[in-house]
């Protein structure tokens, strides 16, 4: 070879923050410990997406990153790793094909309502393993497979049972006419 090296790409991350303010503290004290120069050293970068009602500024996060004011859609769209702290953001990330961490604080009490993505459909970090969770899912490069990503929608919001529909309204409203469609 020529000895000319193509230095690489950083791997961007996505860490859409949640509303809740005490775990946005635990979430940002979290990666701040784990990656005290921003990821630069292990060739990440991170964008901080603030939750809409949770405005958060450059100068405020003090810390080597990105702030994203924009859709959380524009802000995936450069990132191929999302962290997220509950809600809807990681299943979104999921179905969009990106690798998906789910930050679970170690002092705070989970009322995270994406309890049903388990381990086989996201990766779980807390405080004690947060890098090493990070710095394992950002370099594994595998993509999930087409079918793969269906299964998981199939699972989160599977095709209605038509009969058991119109069985319930019929039981419901006797007097409704309930047919069939085709």
């Amino acid at each position: 070879g020529s000895g000319i090296r193509k230095q690489r790409e950083p791997t961007r991350i996505l860490i859409a923050l949640p509303v809740q303010p005490d775990l946005v503290c635990h979430l940002l004290h979290a990666l701040k410990t784990a990656f005290p120069d921003g990821g630069t050293k292990d060739g990440l970068q991170f964008a901080i997406r603030p939750h809409p009602m949770c405005p958060l500024t450059a100068e405020g996060l003090q810390w080597p990153a990105f702030v994203s004011h924009g859709s959380f859609e524009a802000a995936l769209e450069s990132c191929s790793v999302v962290i997220y702290a509950g809600g809807g953001t990681g299943m979104e990330a999921k179905v969009l094909d990106r690798r998906v961490i789910r930050y679970r604080s170690e002092l705070l009490l989970s009322a995270d309502g994406s309890e049903l993505m388990a381990g086989d459909t996201v990766t779980d970090c807390s405080d004690g393993d947060f890098r090493e969770i990070v710095l394992s899912v950002a370099r594994d490069e595998q993509e999930e497979s087409v079918s793969q990503r269906k299964a998981i929608l199939e699972r989160f919001f599977p095709l209605p049972n038509t009969d058991a529909w119109l069985e319930a309204i019929s039981r419901l409203c006797p007097q409704a006419s309930v047919r069939q469609v085709p």
